[in-house]
């Protein structure tokens, strides 16, 4: 502030800005509101004397919270400075204690490791097929671990707010999520593509990770690896359940993640073979490592949690295939194992659920799977599949799933030149097979919606019905009326405006049609709570009563 005729150079506290601002004349006070406005690049324009105090003291307010957080701070410091005075006898005496808990603590976790070791070796040889637990309860699950090894190496001592000065997250993502890359080559995942940063210096804080990751790995360098920096607002950002499957990693090679920020909980579940499924904490300054193998059986995600409201930063280092043959680097030695930080046990938590398996074309691409968590013990894994015919190739899924969700189809008939008849034809045998021989797996079957195509909507109505009456001649089979849920929204449009073929449903549409899905998935799980009862959408084992079916 200028205009209150202090000599020499002061630095005012926010607090005492906000008292001086009354006393400013005209002029200072325009100059004080155009050096923020420019400071904080804003559009804003104000008229009014008040108009221009409010604009400045909002900005006043912010800086008041962060001289509360450097008061914090200091007040930490002094804190851990009273702590380092304490008795060195009774520090001596609680070192003791602890070193003797811990060796004790590590025998004994020595000896569940290999118990649990030898528990999953018998299940996986045996040959007796795993039934599910009847409907209202939850599966048996074999313990298998999870495939996650956390480091010795710990970067606490880095601050989180100098990591994210140093990074520039210059790629925005759908969902909250920016990125920035580092890496001789370039990295592709999904529709996203980042280039190679040849000329892009290497920030600070990198160099230190990938300083201390090559003392435990020799072959992790920034030649040989490249880094993936995210970073997530708060606890409303996540990112759902997928692999690291890229075929531009390299094969057997290892994948090292570290966290700063607020601590987030990974979840992790198995995509093949019997459902399993971990939590598992990632603290600030945390590093684990994944095999690049293990993502074929493997899927992990960042959880959402409305109660974070801090940052997190996660550095992920692979290893990418030279895209010249010509260019590869020189062979170097199998990287040994990273050690286990103890204790393990505080990282991660089992959860044991039951897998609803969704297969869907594009309609339900958008929705969650942490919809369905609604179910109590269960969790969706989601598989796009765009054609009905090419669903089966998900078979080898269904005996390990309590519920399988069909919703696909209107791709056969719209784009890849089937009727009805051929599809039922193609379809429902290999169907009816796979529905016998999981008598244990609930399966549904959800309507297609119709369009603004008449010619493709006489196909649509033949098939459903085909797949209704299919529904009443085999037990683990329900039907799912989508259309008739989408006739009672109340809402202006029912297909996407920007589809010209009206065969994408409009996103509040797509939201009512999700929400009874689930609703309906949860009945046929064997739960009665009020919000899985009346599932008037649902036929199984039923006389055929809708209207728009009643005709052979």
């Amino acid at each position: 502030m200028l205009g209150l005729g202090v000599p020499g150079n002061y630095t005012f506290a926010a607090t005492t800005c906000l008292n001086l601002l009354s006393l400013l004349p005209s002029a200072d006070l325009d100059f004080e509101f155009e050096r923020l406005r420019l400071l904080s690049k804003s559009a804003t324009k104000a008229s009014t004397t008040d108009n221009k105090i409010s604009f400045i003291r909002r900005h006043l307010l912010g800086q008041c919270a962060l001289d509360a957080d450097e008061t914090m701070n200091k007040l930490t410091a002094s804190l851990k400075l009273i702590s380092c005075t304490v008795n060195e006898e009774v520090e001596k005496a609680v070192n003791s204690i602890t070193e003797r808990a811990c060796t004790a603590i590590q025998e004994v976790s020595e000896e569940s490791r290999k118990k649990t070791l030898l528990t999953v070796e018998a299940a996986s040889c045996s040959s007796s097929p795993q039934t599910l637990s009847p409907p209202g309860q939850v599966a048996s699950m074999p313990n298998l671990p999870p495939p996650v090894r956390f480091l010795d190496c710990d970067f606490g001592e880095l601050s989180f707010d100098e990591i994210y000065r140093e990074l520039d997250f210059d790629m925005k993502h759908p969902g909250g999520r920016s990125t920035s890359y580092f890496g001789s080559v370039p990295y592709s995942y999904g529709r996203t593509n980042h280039r190679a940063s040849h000329d892009k210096p290497l920030p600070l804080v990198l160099k230190r990770i990938f300083d201390c990751l090559h003392e435990t790995d020799p072959d992790i360098t920034p030649t040989n690896y490249t880094c993936l920096c995210t970073y997530y607002k708060d606890g409303s950002v996540g990112i759902p359940l997928h692999s690291d499957s890229e075929s531009s990693i390299v094969e057997d090679s290892m994948i090292y993640t570290a966290s700063f920020g607020s601590t987030r909980i990974m979840r992790m579940s198995t995509s093949t073979g019997p459902f399993a499924e971990h939590n598992i904490s990632l603290e600030h300054g945390s590093v684990f490592a994944m095999s690049q193998s293990d993502q074929s059986h493997w899927q992990h995600g960042i959880e959402r949690d409305s109660l974070i409201w801090k940052p997190r930063i996660s550095l992920t280092l692979r290893k990418l295939k030279q895209p010249d043959p010509s260019a590869l680097p020189v062979p170097v030695a199998p990287s040994r194992v990273p050690p286990v930080a103890p204790p393990a046990q505080k990282q991660s938590s089992t959860s044991r659920h039951s897998r609803v398996l969704f297969i869907h074309d594009s309609i339900h691409r958008d929705t969650p799977e942490w919809l369905f968590d609604q179910i109590p013990g269960h969790r969706c894994q989601k598989r796009l599949n765009y054609q009905l015919v090419d669903s089966l190739e998900h078979q080898h899924e269904f005996k390990h799933s309590k519920a399988v969700v069909l919703s696909c189809g209107i791709n056969d008939l719209a784009r890849y030149g089937q009727s009805a008849r051929s599809l039922a034809d193609n379809f429902c045998p290999r169907f009816i097979d796979s529905c016998n021989n999981n008598k244990t797996t609930e399966f549904m079957f959800c309507a297609l919606s119709m369009t603004k195509c008449n010619w493709l909507n006489a196909e649509i109505d033949a098939f459903n019905i085909m797949m209704l009456n299919l529904a009443k001649d085999i037990p683990n089979l329900s039907f799912f009326d989508a259309h008739a849920v989408i006739k009672r929204v109340n809402s202006y449009y029912v297909w996407d405006r920007n589809d010209r073929h009206g065969i994408h449903l409009y996103h509040e549409v797509q939201r009512v049609v999700a929400h009874e899905l689930v609703n309906c998935v949860g009945k046929l799980c064997g739960f009665e709570q009020r919000r899985h009862r009346n599932c008037e959408w649902l036929y199984h084992h039923k006389p055929n009563s809708l209207s728009r079916y009643n005709r052979s």
